[in-house]
């Protein structure tokens, strides 16, 4: 088990169910006992200490290195899906992978939704 801190609160974008800082994961109650989501955040914390920490660093400047951390966390998540919701959620993550931001990730110019499927 990757050691964590799991915090289930509504402080966080409105537009976020779940926020991962350092080996910290806020998870919105509404969203308690989603073991998918839990998966996502447990696989950014597990970045975290791979990356000796530089995880937050490395999302901040490098697009290929956050596309990279949010397609290994989507799919954690995936493995979560109930065979019906499998490809609807697929489709959503990559929508956001491959859209601009505020709606997106902001990955646009290194990856399109087509793509973005493929890797998932």
């Amino acid at each position: 088990m990757i050691p964590h801190i799991l915090i289930y609160t509504n402080w966080m974008p409105k537009d976020s169910d779940e926020r991962t800082n350092a080996f910290m994961i806020r998870i919105r109650p509404k969203r308690k006992g989603d073991a998918g989501i839990l998966a996502h955040g447990i696989e950014h914390v597990r970045q975290f200490y791979i990356t000796l920490g530089l995880h937050g660093f490395l999302l901040a400047v490098s697009k290929r290195y956050k596309l990279w951390a949010e397609v290994k966390a989507y799919r954690a998540q995936l493995s979560h899906s109930s065979e019906a919701d499998y490809a609807r959620h697929k489709d959503l993550y990559a929508t956001w992978l491959s859209a601009p931001e505020p709606e997106g990730y902001g990955l646009q110019d290194i990856i399109t939704k087509e793509e973005a499927i493929v890797l998932l």
